[in-house]
Protein backbone atom coordinates (compact mmCIF):
# COMPACT_ATOMS: atom_id res chain seq x y z
CA UNK A 1 0.00 0.00 0.00
CA UNK A 2 1.50 3.40 -0.89
CA UNK A 3 1.66 6.13 1.14
CA UNK A 4 -0.24 8.91 0.46
CA UNK A 5 1.77 12.52 1.14
CA UNK A 6 0.09 14.68 -1.19
CA UNK A 7 -1.65 16.78 1.51
CA UNK A 8 1.62 17.15 3.00
CA UNK A 9 3.64 20.17 2.79
CA UNK A 10 7.44 19.40 2.74
CA UNK A 11 9.26 20.31 6.04
CA UNK A 12 13.01 21.36 5.37
CA UNK A 13 15.42 21.18 8.28
CA UNK A 14 15.78 24.48 8.47
CA UNK A 15 12.24 25.23 9.55
CA UNK A 16 12.50 22.09 12.74
CA UNK A 17 16.13 22.91 13.40
CA UNK A 18 15.55 24.97 16.87
CA UNK A 19 12.10 23.50 17.65
CA UNK A 20 11.99 21.52 20.57
CA UNK A 21 10.80 17.31 20.59
CA UNK A 22 7.77 16.34 21.70
CA UNK A 23 7.82 14.75 25.13
CA UNK A 24 6.95 11.27 25.21
CA UNK A 25 4.43 10.88 28.46
CA UNK A 26 5.96 7.76 30.07
CA UNK A 27 2.83 6.14 31.59
CA UNK A 28 3.27 5.44 35.92
CA UNK A 29 3.43 1.74 36.65
CA UNK A 30 0.82 1.21 38.71
CA UNK A 31 1.88 0.17 42.33
CA UNK A 32 0.24 -3.14 44.40
CA UNK A 33 -1.57 -2.67 47.67
CA UNK A 34 0.29 -5.10 50.18
CA UNK A 35 -2.07 -7.63 51.53
CA UNK A 36 -2.83 -8.67 55.00
CA UNK A 37 -1.82 -12.57 54.27
CA UNK A 38 1.33 -11.71 52.16
CA UNK A 39 2.73 -9.15 54.95
CA UNK A 40 2.38 -11.50 58.11
CA UNK A 41 3.57 -14.72 56.27
CA UNK A 42 6.53 -12.74 55.26
CA UNK A 43 6.88 -11.52 58.58
CA UNK A 44 6.55 -15.06 60.07
CA UNK A 45 9.29 -16.66 57.60
CA UNK A 46 11.41 -13.65 57.98
CA UNK A 47 11.34 -14.24 62.13
CA UNK A 48 11.65 -17.60 61.89
CA UNK A 49 15.14 -17.41 60.06
CA UNK A 50 15.64 -14.53 62.82
CA UNK A 51 15.68 -16.72 65.74
CA UNK A 52 16.68 -19.98 64.18
CA UNK A 53 18.78 -19.42 61.20
CA UNK A 54 20.80 -16.38 61.54
CA UNK A 55 22.09 -16.30 65.09
CA UNK A 56 23.60 -20.07 63.56
CA UNK A 57 25.34 -18.16 60.77
CA UNK A 58 26.34 -15.47 62.36
CA UNK A 59 28.06 -17.37 65.11
CA UNK A 60 29.33 -19.81 62.75
CA UNK A 61 31.31 -16.59 61.32
CA UNK A 62 33.00 -15.41 64.74
CA UNK A 63 31.04 -12.55 65.13
CA UNK A 64 30.82 -11.56 68.50
CA UNK A 65 27.55 -9.67 70.17
CA UNK A 66 27.95 -6.58 68.85
CA UNK A 67 28.43 -7.79 65.06
CA UNK A 68 25.58 -9.83 65.79
CA UNK A 69 23.10 -7.12 66.82
CA UNK A 70 24.38 -4.93 63.83
CA UNK A 71 23.66 -7.83 61.48
CA UNK A 72 20.07 -8.70 62.81
CA UNK A 73 19.14 -5.35 62.66
CA UNK A 74 20.31 -5.09 59.43
CA UNK A 75 18.76 -8.03 57.71
CA UNK A 76 15.26 -6.72 59.08
CA UNK A 77 15.60 -3.72 56.99
CA UNK A 78 16.98 -4.99 53.88
CA UNK A 79 14.18 -8.12 53.99
CA UNK A 80 12.06 -5.91 54.30
CA UNK A 81 13.10 -2.92 51.44
CA UNK A 82 13.83 -6.12 49.09
CA UNK A 83 9.89 -7.26 49.99
CA UNK A 84 8.34 -4.36 48.66
CA UNK A 85 10.40 -3.83 45.88
CA UNK A 86 10.14 -7.28 44.53
CA UNK A 87 5.91 -6.75 45.63
CA UNK A 88 6.35 -3.22 43.02
CA UNK A 89 4.09 -1.80 45.85
CA UNK A 90 4.41 1.66 47.05
CA UNK A 91 7.31 3.23 49.32
CA UNK A 92 5.14 5.90 49.81
CA UNK A 93 2.42 4.29 50.95
CA UNK A 94 4.53 1.13 52.89
CA UNK A 95 6.88 3.99 54.45
CA UNK A 96 5.14 7.26 55.21
CA UNK A 97 7.12 9.81 56.10
CA UNK A 98 6.75 13.51 56.57
CA UNK A 99 7.78 16.29 59.20
CA UNK A 100 6.75 15.48 62.60
CA UNK A 101 4.74 18.71 64.63
CA UNK A 102 6.11 19.44 68.29
CA UNK A 103 3.00 18.65 69.65
CA UNK A 104 2.96 15.20 68.20
CA UNK A 105 6.44 14.79 69.22
CA UNK A 106 5.98 15.95 72.87
CA UNK A 107 2.49 13.50 72.46
CA UNK A 108 4.94 10.77 71.42
CA UNK A 109 7.57 11.16 74.68
CA UNK A 110 4.71 11.58 77.06
CA UNK A 111 3.06 8.20 75.57
CA UNK A 112 7.07 6.78 75.63
CA UNK A 113 7.27 7.34 79.32
CA UNK A 114 3.85 6.06 79.91
CA UNK A 115 4.80 2.57 78.74
CA UNK A 116 8.03 2.41 80.60
CA UNK A 117 6.24 2.97 83.59
CA UNK A 118 4.14 0.45 82.72
CA UNK A 119 6.60 -1.73 81.96
CA UNK A 120 8.58 -1.11 85.62
CA UNK A 121 5.07 -1.88 86.82
CA UNK A 122 4.70 -5.61 85.18
CA UNK A 123 8.43 -6.16 85.85
CA UNK A 124 7.29 -6.33 89.29
CA UNK A 125 4.86 -9.21 88.41
CA UNK A 126 7.06 -11.16 86.12
CA UNK A 127 10.14 -10.66 88.82
CA UNK A 128 7.56 -11.93 91.41
CA UNK A 129 6.37 -15.18 89.74
CA UNK A 130 9.75 -15.82 87.20
CA UNK A 131 12.90 -14.37 88.36
CA UNK A 132 15.13 -16.92 86.41
CA UNK A 133 13.35 -15.43 83.40
CA UNK A 134 14.18 -12.46 83.97
CA UNK A 135 17.94 -13.06 84.77
CA UNK A 136 18.62 -15.41 81.84
CA UNK A 137 16.94 -12.24 79.96
CA UNK A 138 19.47 -9.84 81.63
CA UNK A 139 22.18 -11.99 80.77
CA UNK A 140 21.69 -11.97 77.23
CA UNK A 141 20.99 -8.45 76.83
CA UNK A 142 25.06 -8.04 76.52
CA UNK A 143 26.32 -9.24 78.77
CA UNK A 144 29.04 -10.46 77.60
CA UNK A 145 30.17 -7.30 76.74
CA UNK A 146 32.37 -4.99 78.72
CA UNK A 147 34.03 -1.51 78.17
CA UNK A 148 33.09 0.52 75.54
CA UNK A 149 31.67 -2.29 73.53
CA UNK A 150 28.73 -2.25 76.31
CA UNK A 151 28.36 1.47 75.52
CA UNK A 152 28.06 0.40 71.86
CA UNK A 153 25.31 -2.23 72.14
CA UNK A 154 23.19 -0.33 74.19
CA UNK A 155 23.46 2.50 71.69
CA UNK A 156 23.06 0.27 69.03
CA UNK A 157 20.07 -1.56 70.38
CA UNK A 158 18.30 1.81 71.19
CA UNK A 159 19.17 3.63 67.51
CA UNK A 160 18.51 0.47 65.48
CA UNK A 161 15.57 -0.99 65.92
CA UNK A 162 13.58 2.51 65.52
CA UNK A 163 15.13 1.89 61.90
CA UNK A 164 14.89 -1.87 61.04
CA UNK A 165 12.17 -3.36 63.09
CA UNK A 166 9.85 -0.19 62.59
CA UNK A 167 10.90 -0.79 58.70
CA UNK A 168 9.06 -4.81 58.84
CA UNK A 169 6.63 -4.04 62.07
CA UNK A 170 4.83 -0.14 60.77
CA UNK A 171 5.93 -0.70 57.46
CA UNK A 172 5.55 -4.19 55.49
CA UNK A 173 3.07 -5.54 58.07
CA UNK A 174 1.13 -2.50 59.25
CA UNK A 175 0.58 -1.68 55.65
CA UNK A 176 -0.82 -5.56 54.40
CA UNK A 177 -3.40 -4.94 57.82
CA UNK A 178 -4.52 -1.72 56.96
CA UNK A 179 -5.13 -2.29 52.73
CA UNK A 180 -6.95 -5.42 53.71
CA UNK A 181 -8.83 -5.14 57.31
CA UNK A 182 -11.42 -1.97 57.18
CA UNK A 183 -12.20 -1.64 61.31
CA UNK A 184 -8.99 0.52 62.67
CA UNK A 185 -9.47 -1.11 66.25
CA UNK A 186 -8.77 -4.89 64.59
CA UNK A 187 -5.85 -3.75 62.31
CA UNK A 188 -3.96 -1.68 65.83
CA UNK A 189 -4.15 -5.50 68.33
CA UNK A 190 -3.53 -8.01 65.68
CA UNK A 191 -0.27 -5.01 64.63
CA UNK A 192 0.57 -5.30 68.57
CA UNK A 193 -0.03 -9.12 68.54
CA UNK A 194 2.69 -9.68 66.14
CA UNK A 195 4.84 -6.97 67.47
CA UNK A 196 4.69 -8.61 70.95
CA UNK A 197 4.93 -12.34 69.89
CA UNK A 198 7.90 -11.43 67.64
CA UNK A 199 9.90 -11.27 71.16
CA UNK A 200 10.02 -14.54 72.28
CA UNK A 201 10.42 -13.86 75.79
CA UNK A 202 7.28 -14.47 77.56
CA UNK A 203 7.13 -11.75 79.77
CA UNK A 204 8.23 -9.02 77.89
CA UNK A 205 4.99 -10.03 75.62
CA UNK A 206 2.96 -7.88 77.65
CA UNK A 207 4.79 -4.59 77.38
CA UNK A 208 5.66 -5.42 74.29
CA UNK A 209 1.92 -5.88 72.58
CA UNK A 210 0.74 -2.58 74.16
CA UNK A 211 4.26 -1.20 72.60
CA UNK A 212 3.31 -2.46 69.34
CA UNK A 213 -0.98 -1.40 70.01
CA UNK A 214 0.54 2.52 70.41
CA UNK A 215 2.75 2.50 67.46
CA UNK A 216 0.32 1.31 64.57
CA UNK A 217 -2.02 3.70 66.19
CA UNK A 218 0.36 6.57 66.18
CA UNK A 219 0.95 5.68 62.46
CA UNK A 220 -2.72 5.27 61.79
CA UNK A 221 -3.88 8.28 63.12
CA UNK A 222 -0.50 10.43 61.84
CA UNK A 223 0.22 8.74 58.58
CA UNK A 224 3.79 9.45 59.67
CA UNK A 225 6.41 6.56 60.58
CA UNK A 226 8.34 8.76 61.68
CA UNK A 227 6.26 9.17 64.80
CA UNK A 228 6.62 5.50 66.08
CA UNK A 229 10.09 5.39 65.10
CA UNK A 230 10.83 8.47 67.85
CA UNK A 231 8.44 6.40 70.28
CA UNK A 232 10.43 3.28 69.58
CA UNK A 233 13.82 4.87 70.28
CA UNK A 234 12.91 6.76 73.10
CA UNK A 235 11.05 3.68 74.79
CA UNK A 236 14.26 1.51 74.24
CA UNK A 237 16.34 4.09 75.02
CA UNK A 238 14.66 4.79 78.73
CA UNK A 239 14.72 0.81 79.37
CA UNK A 240 18.42 0.36 77.87
CA UNK A 241 19.65 3.15 80.39
CA UNK A 242 17.43 2.25 83.72
CA UNK A 243 18.73 -1.41 82.54
CA UNK A 244 22.24 -0.27 82.41
CA UNK A 245 21.89 1.30 85.53
CA UNK A 246 20.41 -1.66 87.50
CA UNK A 247 23.16 -3.82 86.53
CA UNK A 248 25.70 -0.90 88.01
CA UNK A 249 23.53 -1.23 91.12
CA UNK A 250 22.63 -4.63 91.53
CA UNK A 251 26.26 -6.61 93.54
CA UNK A 252 27.33 -8.81 90.25
CA UNK A 253 27.52 -12.22 92.87
CA UNK A 254 23.60 -11.50 93.44
CA UNK A 255 21.70 -15.10 93.05
CA UNK A 256 18.39 -15.39 91.87
CA UNK A 257 17.68 -17.44 94.89
CA UNK A 258 18.21 -14.50 97.15
CA UNK A 259 16.80 -12.38 94.54
CA UNK A 260 13.48 -14.36 94.59
CA UNK A 261 13.77 -14.68 98.63
CA UNK A 262 14.42 -10.95 99.39
CA UNK A 263 12.71 -8.76 101.30
CA UNK A 264 11.58 -6.87 98.44
CA UNK A 265 10.19 -9.87 96.80
CA UNK A 266 6.88 -9.92 99.12
CA UNK A 267 3.81 -9.39 97.78
CA UNK A 268 3.45 -6.09 99.89
CA UNK A 269 6.17 -4.65 97.76
CA UNK A 270 5.02 -6.06 94.44
CA UNK A 271 1.21 -4.38 95.22
CA UNK A 272 2.86 -0.85 95.79
CA UNK A 273 5.54 -1.27 93.19
CA UNK A 274 2.19 -1.78 90.94
CA UNK A 275 0.58 1.13 91.94
CA UNK A 276 3.56 3.57 92.65
CA UNK A 277 4.57 3.02 88.78
CA UNK A 278 1.73 2.40 86.97
CA UNK A 279 -1.45 4.17 88.49
CA UNK A 280 -1.22 7.28 86.28
CA UNK A 281 -0.44 5.34 83.30
CA UNK A 282 -3.70 5.13 81.62
CA UNK A 283 -3.97 9.03 82.15
CA UNK A 284 -0.29 9.76 80.60
CA UNK A 285 -1.36 7.16 78.00
CA UNK A 286 -4.67 9.01 77.26
CA UNK A 287 -2.99 12.55 77.52
CA UNK A 288 0.12 11.87 74.46
CA UNK A 289 -2.43 10.84 72.28
CA UNK A 290 -4.82 13.54 72.81
CA UNK A 291 -1.40 15.67 72.15
CA UNK A 292 -0.72 13.82 68.63
CA UNK A 293 -4.40 13.60 67.69
CA UNK A 294 -4.24 17.88 68.84
CA UNK A 295 -1.05 18.39 66.89
CA UNK A 296 -2.14 16.66 63.48
CA UNK A 297 -5.79 17.16 63.51
CA UNK A 298 -7.29 20.17 61.00
CA UNK A 299 -9.53 21.50 63.93
CA UNK A 300 -9.07 21.92 67.60
CA UNK A 301 -10.23 18.63 69.08
CA UNK A 302 -11.64 18.42 73.05
CA UNK A 303 -9.70 16.45 75.95
CA UNK A 304 -12.86 14.11 76.66
CA UNK A 305 -14.94 14.68 73.31
CA UNK A 306 -17.11 11.95 73.95
CA UNK A 307 -17.68 13.44 77.64
CA UNK A 308 -18.51 10.14 80.14
CA UNK A 309 -17.08 7.60 77.76
CA UNK A 310 -13.99 9.47 77.20
CA UNK A 311 -13.12 9.31 81.05
CA UNK A 312 -14.26 5.44 81.00
CA UNK A 313 -11.18 4.85 78.68
CA UNK A 314 -8.97 6.37 81.55
CA UNK A 315 -11.08 5.02 84.47
CA UNK A 316 -11.18 1.41 83.95
CA UNK A 317 -7.94 0.56 83.57
CA UNK A 318 -6.52 2.82 86.08
CA UNK A 319 -8.87 1.02 88.67
CA UNK A 320 -7.77 -2.63 87.31
CA UNK A 321 -4.15 -0.79 88.49
CA UNK A 322 -5.32 -0.09 91.51
CA UNK A 323 -7.34 -3.29 92.36
CA UNK A 324 -4.39 -5.51 91.10
CA UNK A 325 -2.25 -3.31 93.58
CA UNK A 326 -4.44 -3.74 96.90
CA UNK A 327 -4.25 -7.09 96.39
CA UNK A 328 -0.89 -7.93 96.22
CA UNK A 329 -1.11 -5.69 99.65
CA UNK A 330 -3.68 -7.28 101.41
CA UNK A 331 -2.54 -10.91 100.11
CA UNK A 332 1.27 -9.90 101.71
CA UNK A 333 -0.65 -8.52 104.92
CA UNK A 334 -2.97 -11.64 105.77
CA UNK A 335 0.23 -14.08 104.74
Amino acid sequence: MENNTENFDPVSYEQIRFSKPYAVIRQKRKRRKLKAWQTVLFACCVMTFFYLGLPWILYRSGMDELGMTLAEQLYLLVCSVVFVLLMRADFREVFPVRRPKAGGVAGVAVISLSTCLFSLSVSYLIMFFAADEVTQFSESMGGSLTGWKSVIFLILVSVLPPVCEEALNRGVVLSGLRNSIPRETAVVLISGAIFGLSHLYPYRMIAQTLAGCLMAWLVLKTGNILYSALYHFLYNGTLTLLSGLSSLLIPEDYSVEAYQTGAFQSPVTVGIGILFYGLFVPLLIYTGCYLVKKAEAPRRTAFLPDGMRSFLKILIPTGIIIITGIAFILAGIAG
